[in-house]
């Protein structure tokens, strides 16, 4: 007992963080140049895109049966004499400029002796990486986090929980890019930025067609003029993209009717039996319309637009293959690990938790199993952006400065 007849204070046990600290000081000095050398790989996350280069490469080309082959076929088409007709085959629902990556890469391995399949699955997967990188480290400088962290957190789920691996062996990694690029244009948005906003849009949407439900996002910053220049130059560079082959060539696109998946909400709610036209879609235009431009108006982080959009899209799409999650994946860990946001800090270590399980589930669910969570999962991220985008308003009103109610009241 202390002489002062006060209560002797125990030391509590050390808490992770600090013995993690002083563990890392140790070695530091026991090991520098160990230490040095996992420094300087900390501080370039490219490091790991060669060796993703070969693996995924060996991925994209253990499938032969993927949508890459028909990819790859339509990109030669495309370079060919008959270009301007490659979008006669309604099945083709890929936009020209993923067919034109398609097409060169092809040629290239060609020339080089080498599988198409495989140099398409490693030129894909390190352009959906280096672009993860650079939106994370723009979402983190945004979000007053470390770019590092954030880089290297996304990276790692992309590469390890299987996500990035699905889309690539089904031919489909640009879909991981699109929501990467879609989060690239909200942050740009945010920043106030507006022809590089709607370029990056238009682009999207020559990637892939269901990109134009990021129009939305040019409403992040609740400027309605900036908005619709951005929506503007989109439409008109989709429509430069898109216009030859509709003048010139034989566009069957619209076409196209999809067969109801049955670990699909829209499965779950209507049934499997009868097919799913552009009807469909345009009612899922509009939901994505509504629920993106209500959360931006809402003054919602410009990430939780973007999970929110992509949310919505999954809702009311007839089809859910086991890649369709990547891209919503991908942006809930960008957007949980660089938000300001208390109830989205929250969830850090459940998105990192589940997102193995989201690729795995299809694989280990039934049907009406996968539609029921999936449903309850994509529902649930709707509500955590509302809630987000609603603690924001309440924090704008409560900090906002008082301003004279009339020009030309005394005080």
């Amino acid at each position: 007992m202390p002489s002062n007849g006060g209560p002797v204070r125990v030391a509590g046990p050390e808490r992770p963080a600090a013995r993690l600290t002083r563990e890392a000081a140790l070695l530091a000095v026991e090991r520098p140049r160990l230490v040095g050398a996992a420094r300087w790989v900390w501080a370039r996350p490219w490091t790991v895109l060669p060796l993703s280069f070969v693996a995924f490469g060996v991925l994209g080309a253990s499938n032969p049966d993927s949508d890459a082959v028909m990819f790859l076929a339509a990109g030669r088409r495309l370079l060919g004499p008959q270009g301007l007709d490659v979008f006669a085959d309604p099945e083709l629902q890929l936009g020209p400029l993923a067919l034109l990556l398609a097409g060169v890469v092809a040629a290239i391995a060609d020339v080089l002796g080498v599988s198409a399949l495989f140099l398409l699955g490693a030129v894909q997967a390190v352009l959906v990486l280096v672009l993860a990188q650079a939106v994370a480290g723009r979402a983190a400088t945004r979000g007053g986090t470390s770019p590092d962290v954030a880089r290297w957190v996304l990276t790692a789920v992309l590469l390890l929980s299987g996500s990035l691996a699905e889309a690539t062996m089904m031919g489909h990694a640009e879909e991981i890019g699109l929501g990467l690029a879609l989060a690239w244009a909200a942050l740009s948005c945010m920043d106030g930025r507006r022809w590089s906003v709607g370029l990056v849009l238009g682009l999207a949407v020559g990637v892939k067609l269901w990109a134009i439900l990021g129009l939305p996002l040019a409403l992040v910053d609740r400027r309605p003029r900036a908005a619709a220049a951005r929506v503007a130059v989109a439409l008109a560079l989709a429509l430069a993209l898109y216009g030859p082959f509709l003048v010139w060539g034989d566009v069957r696109t619209f076409e196209f009717v999809w067969a109801v998946s049955g670990p699909s909400t829209v499965g779950l709610a209507l049934g499997t039996a009868a097919p799913a036209g552009w009807g469909l879609r345009i009612a899922q235009g509009v939901a994505v319309l509504v629920v993106g431009a209500g959360l931006a108006w809402r003054r919602a982080e410009p990430l939780a637009v973007v999970a929110a959009v992509l949310a919505v899209r999954l809702l009311l799409d007839p089809i859910r293959f086991p890649y369709y999650s990547g891209p919503l994946l991908a942006v809930l860990v960008l957007w949980a690990w660089t938000s300001s946001a208390g109830v989205v800090r929250g969830l850090r270590v459940p998105v990192l938790v589940a997102a193995p399980v989201v690729t795995l589930a299809p694989y280990l669910l039934p049907h009406g199993l996968q539609a029921v969570v999936g449903t309850a999962v994509l529902v649930g991220v709707v509500v955590v952006a509302t809630r987000s985008a609603l603690g924001r308003t309440r924090a704008t009103v409560i900090h906002r400065p008082h301003l004279p109610e009339a020009a030309g009241t005394t005080t």
